[in-house]
């Protein structure tokens, strides 16, 4: 049994580290368009003119992003969308490297390549969703150790799902122990069951929310959707 759990951790560890490193990566790509010139691109047009795409006001979205309002978005439920639709003067108009001005009804906006999204109006189509396929088969594969959903910035239910599994795991390895009374046994027995229930409804909540469009990660960047 303490092989079994060794091993759990071991790979545990494996997956974490494998997230963190791919959403360092992520996070710390740039997309430089030296000809990108907000002045010319979007003259005319003030901040009011964004039409936002999600459930966000305008407000938080002229409103500084701090450190602060960074880490309550880790620490609290799934991120909420940021992508914005960014008007445009006309087909010639620069949308970024990864978009095109196209008309929408009366109006004209940025329309962006599949995966990238707009969280500024100044850089439209700068910014690159995460790949949904790829973070939904890690979930379902590598799930009970958090990894994913710590890449993607859901950093308490990261640490709500592999502190379950782990708890799951502890309680029940302690149960083989003979030097332990009958009472303890049950005791931790019926603690490692809520566990494991816990475990699995959070495993179950976090792939519903990776595979459909609440795929968002803390930055309010959505996934690019398979």
């Amino acid at each position: 049994m303490m092989k079994a759990i060794a091993t759990i951790v071991m790979i545990s560890g494996c997956v974490f580290t494998v997230s963190l490193l791919s959403s360092a990566q992520n996070g710390n790509e740039t997309i430089n368009n030296p000809v990108n010139n907000p002045v010319k691109n979007l003259r005319g047009h003030t901040p009011q003119d964004i039409v936002i795409d999600g459930n966000v006001r305008l407000q938080d979205l002229l409103k500084d992003d701090s450190h602060g309002n960074h880490l309550r978005r880790r620490l609290g439920p799934t991120p909420t969308s940021k992508a914005i639709m960014v008007p445009c003067q006309n087909t010639t108009s620069d949308c970024g490297i990864h978009g095109v001005c196209r008309i929408s009804g009366q109006n004209k906006f940025c329309r962006c390549d599949s995966g990238f999204y707009s969280l500024d109006k100044n850089n439209p189509c700068s910014e690159k969703g995460k790949s949904q396929t790829l973070y939904a088969v890690l979930w379902y594969m590598f799930g009970w150790t958090g990894g994913p959903a710590f890449a993607l910035g859901w950093t308490l239910l990261g640490v709500l799902t592999l502190l379950t599994f782990c708890c799951g795991i502890c309680c029940f390895s302690q149960n083989e122990n003979d030097n332990i009374s009958d009472s303890k046994k049950i005791g931790m027995g019926c603690f490692g069951l809520l566990s494991a229930i816990a475990s699995f409804g959070l495993y179950i909540y976090v792939a519903v929310m990776i595979s459909t469009d609440k795929c968002v990660d803390s930055n309010g960047v959505p996934c690019d959707m398979w």
